[in-house]
């Protein structure tokens, strides 16, 4: 074979992948004027269980022979794909993603209702006969499809209330072809006899735990980098991503699709979560919602470590932030209201593709994207975020207390808001530098903590015990003492906890007086 023909043959093969590549990455119609990125898109369906929480209660009666009891959790996985000739599914299929009829009891019920559900809000919202057509489309997906090596940033979707693992698939499949990976689970209540959620904190919460399990699954894939890590989520759905941020320091980045969090009121569920702590809030935030009179709430203000990115979108409705908008479109008639809502629908795609490409790698040129052709983009840059209880402890056991008060009070008077160190994380540094036999380091943080906590008797009495341990018996006494005298003061302890510590002290006191 000639050089010529050789190139030839390599050229033809070339073409050949090249077109059967095409074949998985074309455009579904459904994306209306939104350009797929370079990959082409998979997808799979999991049907996993969380044996650590409870569906069917085991006091039931009468039994239900055959059910498992422990919780499902049903996982969309978007991802990009290897390019090959499997066809692409058809949108039906995202709403028939149950088991084989074999397969788990509880999945097959889930299913079942996750499909009627699908199939009763399409129907509504578009008529018989467009539901019809749509069924029939394709899709840019192609279920199965054997994903790229990556490893590629990981997107955990939320949808919202009581919506579809599938409801935002043009922005999953969209994503998927930039080069993300995109979990979601179904808004799914605790039991078959409550398959809806409620707009509470205890659902929230539930809520919460299937999209981590998610997380814990997805990101035991070695195409997924769970290092480079997004939350994204529409109505409830993003109430619940901001939930995850603050509880997962995992969370790179936040995007809210017309979030709940923003709504007056609608907060409440998240500020009452106990594991939400604004101060533990520092991912960057996309904010995207539609002009309402009662603007974002305190949720999102009290973000003061965020980066923020505000925009307010004029002339779209609430579901107009899903593929809803794109569906009326296409099966609509030539709405004009249509046309303007799925027209920004396509530009909130594009931002939030722009927002995590910026955040998750770092890119430059998405970052000026943001900036410059968002019109009417707010951005907000977060406040420096105050030192670590970890960071404090190291400065007080290497330069002393007074340089670590002398830095703590700095930060007080430069952001008065700022937390103050973790009491108890102080508190327990110090006993482990004493269980290591690092006395005088113990002696400087337990210093430091009695300065950040002066009314916290146990800061004091961990003093008393460092000095009598590094053999300064004057001042253990004096630390001991000054502990019982702010003992009945100290509301951090119970009544049996301060009895139980004016006994210990007292019996110290005693043991060290007698020394003299």
């Amino acid at each position: 074979m000639t050089a010529l023909s050789r190139r030839c043959a390599t050229f033809a093969v070339t073409l050949a992948v090249l077109a059967a590549g095409s074949r998985l990455q074309a455009q579904s119609p459904l994306w209306g004027s939104l350009v797929p990125g370079p990959h082409a898109v998979g997808f799979r369906a999991f049907f996993e269980s969380d044996r650590s929480r409870s569906w069917l209660d085991a006091r039931a009666d009468p039994p239900v022979p055959g059910w498992q009891r422990t919780r499902p959790v049903r996982i969309a996985l978007w991802y990009p794909a290897r390019p090959g000739d499997r066809p692409h599914m058809k949108f039906g299929d995202y709403l028939k993603l149950g088991p084989r009829p074999s397969g788990d009891s509880a999945h097959v019920l889930v299913s079942a209702a996750l499909e009627a559900r699908g199939s009763w809000m399409l129907r509504d919202g578009l008529g018989f006969e467009a539901f019809d057509r749509l069924l029939e489309d394709p899709v840019a997906a192609a279920r199965d499809a054997p994903p790229l090596d990556g490893p590629f940033p990981l997107v955990l979707y939320s949808a919202g209330f009581n919506d579809l693992d599938v409801s935002n698939f043009v922005l999953a499949e969209y994503l998927a072809s930039h080069g993300f990976v995109v979990a979601s689970v179904p808004q799914l209540g605790a039991s078959p006899l409550a398959l809806e959620l409620a707009p509470s904190a205890a659902d929230f919460e539930m809520q919460a735990r299937d999209v981590e399990f998610a997380l814990g699954l997805a990101g035991s894939f070695p195409f997924v980098d769970r290092t480079h890590l997004a939350a994204v989520g529409h109505s409830m759905g993003g109430a619940v991503s901001l939930l995850l941020m603050v509880r997962n320091p995992e969370v790179d980045a936040v995007v809210g699709l017309d979030a709940s969090y923003g709504l007056e009121g609608r907060g409440r569920p998240i500020l009452g979560s106990p594991f939400f702590r604004a101060s533990a809030a520092g991912a960057p935030v996309l904010d995207i919602r539609r002009q309402a009179p009662d603007g974002r709430g305190s949720v999102l203000d009290s973000l003061r470590y965020s980066d923020r990115y505000l925009w307010v979108m004029p002339d779209i409705a609430h579901g107009d932030f899903v593929d809803w908008a794109l569906l009326r479109r296409r099966y609509g008639g030539g709405n004009t209201q249509f046309e303007r809502s799925a027209r920004a629908y396509e530009s909130i795609n594009r931002a939030v593709e722009r927002f995590l490409t910026a955040v998750l790698r770092n890119d430059a040129t998405a970052r000026r994207y943001l900036g410059d052709s968002i019109p009417g983009v707010r951005f907000q840059p977060g406040a420096e975020p105050p030192p670590s209880a970890a960071r404090y402890v190291e400065w007080a056991a290497t330069e002393g207390a007074g340089r670590a008060v002398a830095r703590w009070r700095e930060v007080q008077r430069r952001d008065p808001m700022a937390a103050v160190p973790d009491l108890r994380w102080l508190i327990e540094a110090a006993d482990w530098r004493l269980s290591e036999r690092k006395t005088k380091a113990a002696i400087e943080v337990f210093r430091f903590a009695g300065e950040v906590a002066p009314g916290s008797s146990v800061a004091y009495e961990g003093l008393g015990r460092a000095h009598q341990l590094d053999g300064n018996r004057g001042q253990a006494i004096r630390a001991y003492e000054h502990a019982l005298e702010i003992l009945e003061r100290d509301t951090t302890l119970s009544a049996d906890q301060r009895a139980e510590a004016r006994q210990s002290m007292d019996r110290r006191l005693e043991g060290l007086r007698v020394q003299r």
